[in-house]
């Protein structure tokens, strides 16, 4: 980072990572410290199954990061009934940040399709009001609507769109519901991505990385240094999008985001 992205950022309010996954860091709280050190105060920290989500909530208990239940598509199979089942057991007991959850459509994971509805559904239906949900939805955010529609998950929770690259027709079912939408560089990376970004209301807005990767989470001022620059970069990104002064629009999201995790908290 150079020192005028340092004077630039030095203006802003702290940013919030409103999707990411950093329970994947060999040092949850070092990771955690480090953001901070660079304007990084909190955010949602989306889990890809349940087991050790009282482990890294203990970890994150005095940050401003809430810490998912979550039992993300691609890994449904992989931790089975049991997995499933720990997810629900967790998600009745209180309102709490759900993800990432959803359904994954794509060729890849097309034979888990029965699995993942099933899973879906028995989710919905034991996620408490007044719950926040990170979704991940490929080729799938019309199902995803439904389902979370018929167990009054719609009307009761706070359901945020992740890297929403679905149909346009399914982006104004969404918007219509009341989502949220958490964006970041890999979706303004499409010429779609951007056009939604510029559409969408600006109280639906909120920024994220999803990162760190899985594989690259072993040093935490690494981790910390790429994630800030990814964060900021959105912000800079959309903020050129929709034609808005950055510490504007950053004073606007932060504050949604701080609102959203206050509820938790």
């Amino acid at each position: 980072m150079n020192t005028g992205d340092q004077a630039e950022r030095a203006d802003m309010p702290a940013l919030y990572d409103m999707h990411c996954h950093l329970d994947f860091c060999r040092d949850v709280t070092g990771a955690a410290r480090e953001l901070a050190k660079r304007q990084v105060a909190g955010g949602l920290c989306c889990m890809v199954t349940p087991e050790v989500h009282d482990e890294v909530a203990a970890e994150l208990a005095e940050d401003q990061w809430l810490v998912g239940v979550g039992l993300h598509p691609w890994w449904i199979e992989r931790v089975g009934e049991a997995g499933v089942a720990t997810a629900c057991d967790l998600l009745a007991q209180r309102p709490c940040l759900v993800g990432e959850i959803g359904l994954d459509f794509g060729t890849a994971h097309l034979p888990s399709k029965d699995a993942q509805l099933a899973a879906l559904r028995r989710i919905a239906t034991t996620i408490q009001p007044g719950s926040i949900l990170s979704l991940h939805g490929v080729k799938s955010v019309d199902a995803i609507l439904n389902i979370l529609g018929d167990a009054g998950v719609l009307a009761s929770c706070i359901c945020i769109m992740h890297w929403f690259s679905a149909s346009s027709p399914e982006l104004t079912r969404a918007i219509r519901a009341g989502c949220l939408f958490s964006i970041g560089k890999l979706m303004l990376a499409s010429k779609r991505g951007r056009e939604y970004a510029r559409q969408l209301p600006a109280e639906r807005l909120l920024l994220e990385t999803d990162f760190p990767p899985q594989n690259k989470a072993t040093d935490p001022i690494d981790v910390a240094q790429s994630m800030s620059d990814e964060l900021h970069q959105a912000l800079l990104q959309l903020a050129h999008i929709r034609k808005v002064e950055p510490t504007l629009l950053a004073e606007r999201i932060s504050k949604r985001s701080q609102q959203l995790i206050a509820t938790l908290r």
